[in-house]
């Protein structure tokens, strides 16, 4: 499949639209049909064997109609509407977005050429819109966009973690390879020794090889152990990978010596190949999908972050989703830290590697980037967005959020802040001080005395702890390891438990149309199939009914896995009200989290796409998220580019007016200010546009006909108001033309 699909995809695209042609297309209208039906049709079939490589990717977008130059490098890129791409030689475009597709007011959606000229480099994390025109030589850095070109330097290009040395091509063949290939198979030695009582006797003999293998695998016994198997794959398989990349990595350790900082100057082959190695043997998704089964926040994950290498602390407080990690041994994390979704932990590039230090307390909000040599200190926030300098130091106590000029803006220093306080204040920014005012944001020397909310607008309390220790520990600190909080706090054992079930549960349900499918396959051999024909009749005839059996059941079970969703929403959550819930004071987090688990349903299918991301754009979508308690106005269209990150996470605090668009935005209504959780609404009037990259904090509000385009940050209680556009991160106004 990875050969077929992939092929498939591509000439579905030539055979529904053609060529994309640039404009502004109404929403539902046929032109939009199109495009929706060939945006799913490639993303369930996927790239395959042509992500290999620089070179292959390259091939699959020429296919697909993208005029790419030589040598252009698109690690991790979002690419799309490939007609309307031009991209020149020698371009590096990493782990960005590069679209030529954006929302538009009155549920439209825009088709806008983007050209980058030769020797362009895009930084992580950033946008490049539909209209775009960049000039040759341009670097556009990290957490940016290409409104923002007049911030691009030079000084980026080095920067970039796919500009880091590569190992070299015999140490990968002779080495990497192997290793991996040995990786995969002890990884899957669980599932095969749940197959053992499967294989123990032969099919029964038959005129038909076929008919005689179906009768075979259907027999309950082979089931039972079919699904014993795909459960004991989903438990144990993870730990098989680990240990073997642990057992790796101590070998060389020893053999070597542990791995270190270093430049490029002083960068040895084995060095770069072992770096290389580890990460090729467990990236982040393989440990995200093994510490999934104890829970995406605790100690399990900081447990085996250290095994890897990396220095952690106690108490570190996990995203569910992220951070992305560079090198695991660079990274050294204090006591107590907080993290949020979706950050990003640089530690090599182009110009070397260095390690990655976040002291303790220390806040890393949603969309962080750290880059290598970076030092975060004591109590330091980085808020929403938040970029900073490669080897920067952050002040103990400071506040910064976004990016303007390749850092991040200071809101506070901390100076004004006693050493002896235990409680800092953050406070709601007025509009006119994030919307409005360039001066203030422009750099760290005009930082303000008071501490502006980057992440909402809610006080940052100490503790209503016994003693000074307890007092500044997080709220899920004291909660989780302390047993500090007013209601019972699961142990790790039980958050494993229904972890795991949830894992198994959800491998399983998705696994019942395959094998139901072959049930089909047998009833109708039986049947309404004649015997004694040729094979190729028998081939044609299990892959129909197969076919046919798994898109009813699969569609089902869609059905009845939202269902579930819905059911479990208001029976564990209940109706979500504005206020304060930390892990010490109320049982809301530990039961959201239970309801994440039951999430997975809707997450864990169709080739990883997920149910919902199968009903952007579409009225089922609004359908869902009115059930799940959001306020949604007529003719809404939510995440309508097909791909969304983040789905809204609190829809009954979240009100929608008519024809309001939304992309691939972040409109969520909780926050988590160095473990203090809050919720707060979020109000979104008629006609609204919230473009790809940009974030309305909770607590803010959007008036009529305003719009949010790329790389835009709206903070808490900040008002954005009628026909106003806003862009950047923070927002400022935006008076030039958006199409």
């Amino acid at each position: 499949m990875q050969f077929v699909s992939p092929i498939v995809g591509i000439l579905c695209k030539w055979l529904i639209i053609g060529r994309y042609r640039e404009g502004l297309y109404p929403m539902w209208g046929l032109y939009h049909t199109q495009w929706w039906m060939v945006q799913k049709i490639v993303a369930i079939c996927g790239k395959g064997f042509f992500s290999a490589n620089d070179m292959t990717e390259r091939i699959y977008c020429r296919l697909m109609g993208a005029k790419i130059g030589s040598n252009v490098k698109l690690e991790g890129t979002a690419l799309g509407e490939w007609d309307l791409l031009d991209i020149g030689d020698n371009c590096n475009l990493t782990k960005c977005i590069c679209r030529p597709f954006a929302a538009e007011g009155n549920t439209s959606i825009y088709l806008g050429r983007i050209t980058i000229g030769d020797n362009c480099s895009v930084g992580m994390s950033s946008i490049i819109a539909p209209g775009t025109n960049m000039p040759p030589d341009t670097c556009l850095g990290f957490n940016s966009s290409s409104w923002e070109m007049q911030d691009a330097s030079e000084e980026y290009r080095d920067q970039l973690p796919s500009e880091k040395p590569k190992p070299h091509l015999l140490l990968s063949l002779m080495f990497t390879m192997p290793l991996k290939l040995i990786g995969l198979f002890l990884s899957a030695v669980p599932w095969m020794a749940g197959l053992v009582g499967m294989v123990t006797t032969q099919s029964a003999k038959h005129e038909s090889p076929l008919r005689s293998s179906v009768d075979w695998f259907t027999k309950p016994n082979r089931i039972a152990y079919h699904y014993l198997a795909l459960a004991l794959g989903c438990l144990f398989g993870p730990f098989f990978l680990f240990g073997f990349t642990i057992l790796v990595k101590s070998t060389l350790d020893c053999i070597f010596g542990k791995l270190k900082a270093h430049s490029r100057e002083d960068t040895t082959t084995v060095g770069i190949w072992r770096a290389s190695l580890i990460k090729a043997l467990y990236p982040e998704a393989k440990l995200h999908q093994m510490t999934s089964l104890f829970g995406q926040h605790y100690e399990a994950t900081s447990i085996a972050l250290r095994m890897l290498g990396a220095k952690i602390g106690e108490r570190v407080y996990w995203p569910g989703t992220g951070p992305s990690i560079g090198d695991y041994h660079l990274i050294d994390v204090g006591n107590d830290v907080v993290f949020g979704s979706r950050s990003h932990l640089v530690t090599s590039d182009g110009i070397g590697s260095e390690k990655v230090t976040i002291q303790g307390r220390a806040m890393i909000a949603d969309r962080v980037c750290l880059l290598p040599g970076v030092t975060i200190g004591e109590r330091t926030t980085m808020g929403s967005g938040a970029l900073t300098k490669r080897n920067g130091n952050y002040v103990s106590d400071g506040t910064y959020v976004g990016s303007k000029t390749g850092d991040a803006v200071c809101l506070s220093t901390g100076s004004d802040l006693g050493s002896k306080t235990s409680r800092s204040h953050i406070r709601n920014m007025q509009s006119e001080d994030t919307l409005t005012n360039d001066k203030k944001f422009n750099n760290e020397k005009e930082c303000p005395d008071s501490q502006p909310s980057t992440t909402s607008g809610s006080d940052t309390d100490g503790s209503d702890g016994k003693d000074d220790w307890t007092r500044h520990l997080s709220p899920f600190g004291r909660a989780f390891y302390l047993k500090l909080a007013p209601y019972h706090v699961l142990g790790p054992f039980a958050i494993f438990c229904y972890s795991a079930f949830f894992t198994v549960f959800t491998a399983v349900y998705w696994d019942v149309p395959s094998v139901s499918s072959i049930q089909f396959v047998r009833i109708m051999f039986r049947s309404s199939f004649p015997r004694g024909m040729n094979v190729w009749f028998d081939l044609v005839a299990i892959f129909c009914t197969m076919l046919a059996g798994i898109a009813v059941l699969s569609t089902i079970q869609s059905g009845l896995a939202l269902a579930i969703i819905i059911a479990s929403k208001w029976l564990l959550m209940g109706r979500r009200m504005a206020g304060n819930y930390g892990w010490d004071k109320s049982p809301y987090c530990q039961r959201w989290q239970i309801f994440l688990g039951i999430e997975r349903l809707r997450r864990h299918c169709y080739k990883g796409n997920g149910i919902l991301n199968l009903l952007t754009g579409t009225h089922w979508m609004v359908i869902y998220f009115k059930l799940m308690g959001a306020k949604i106005g007529k003719d809404c269209a939510l995440f309508v580019n097909g791909t969304p990150s983040l789905m809204f996470t609190e829809p009954d605090l979240i009100t929608l007016g008519d024809r309001v668009v939304v992309d691939d935005a972040s409109v969520v209504a909780h926050i988590n200010t160095r473990g203090k959780f809050d919720l707060n609404r979020v109000e979104i009037g008629d006609r609204c546009v919230i473009r790809t990259g940009s974030r309305l904090l909770s607590g803010a509000q959007m008036k009529n006909d305003s719009c949010l385009l790329e790389h835009t940050l709206i903070m808490g209680g900040d008002v954005v108001e009628e026909r106003r556009t806003m862009q950047g991160w923070p927002a400022e106004e935006f008076s030039g033309k958006r199409i």
